[in-house]
């Protein structure tokens, strides 16, 4: 078990990271032919930023070695002038919310002597959740071309807005696959044989909302203006088998051989291209 707890530099709007993490792994010997194994990871992330306006490539610590050391950063009767540390010191935070969840369970079964039978699946989920709540900025915008240095709301009225962001996928991974180990005098023979298969979805959504009727209270039941929303959806599927044969005499000759067949719903003829393709039952080859 883990956990870390973090806070970023800012004077004013410190961004902050707290994770927490849980790792467990458990393998027993059920019987003499039988064992089994199982893993659980999960991993839990909360952080937040302050928004930002302009580019979201830049931010704060960019526009810090930006620009020169004479630029003014100071007040006019208590009112700042247009920058960026104004713009964080009056930027709401961003939310941000992530989780990790992974189960393995596997066992291994030995019917006879030098058989080996193997069995394992994967789920795991990931998900992440944002919330971002803009506003208006308010400075000395000196950056105006012939206007009169007054103190007025100078961003943009798209940033005057609440959304969210969500994003989720699950995978599913199958194998089976069985191993046979039999020596005879001065001759070894080993044989693989199995497959496996693999499903993935994924889904990603945004919620916009403008002007918010108080930024300190960022919802989209509380805006008023236009509304916004997009979204994708994905998914896949995988199959294969496999093979192996190898062989030993006297452990100076080595003989080995593999072979694998895979499909993917990727690959099929029918296949329609977009953000959400179609999904083929059938097997092609590499």
């Amino acid at each position: 078990m883990g956990y870390l707890n973090q806070g970023g530099v800012y004077k004013t709007n410190p961004d902050t990271y707290e994770r927490y993490n849980l790792n467990l792994s458990i393998n027993s010997t059920i019987t003499d032919w039988l064992d089994i194994r199982a893993k659980v990871m999960h991993n839990n992330s909360s952080q937040t930023d302050p928004f930002k306006f302009g580019s979201a490539t830049y931010d704060a610590w960019y526009y810090t070695t930006r620009w020169p050391a004479f630029y003014p950063y100071g007040t006019v009767d208590g009112k700042p002038f247009r920058n960026h540390i104004s713009e964080v010191e009056q930027a709401k935070m961003n939310e941000n919310n992530s989780s990790l969840s992974r189960i393995n369970l596997g066992t291994t079964i030995t019917p006879i002597e030098d058989l080996a039978i193997n069995f394992d699946f994967t789920h795991d989920r990931v998900e992440d959740h944002e919330k971002q709540v803009g506003g208006t900025l308010y400075a000395y915008n000196f950056w105006a071309q012939g206007a009169d240095f007054s103190y007025v709301p100078y961003s943009s009225s798209a940033y005057d807005r609440v959304q969210y962001n969500s994003s989720w996928s699950r995978r599913n991974t199958a194998k089976a696959y069985l191993v046979y180990d039999k020596a005879f005098d001065d001759h070894e023979f080993k044989f693989t044989f199995g497959g496996d298969m693999e499903k993935y979805d994924y889904w990603h959504h945004y919620s916009q909302r403008r002007n918010l009727l108080n930024p300190d209270q960022g919802e989209l039941a509380l805006a008023t203006g236009d509304m916004f929303i997009g979204g994708d959806r994905n998914k896949w599927n995988t199959l294969g088998f496999f093979g192996r044969i190898n062989y030993a005499y006297k452990n100076k000759l080595l003989l080995e051989l593999n072979a694998r067949y895979d499909g993917s719903s990727r690959l099929s003829s029918d296949k329609k291209w977009g953000s959400f393709p179609s999904v083929s039952a059938g097997l092609y080859p590499n």
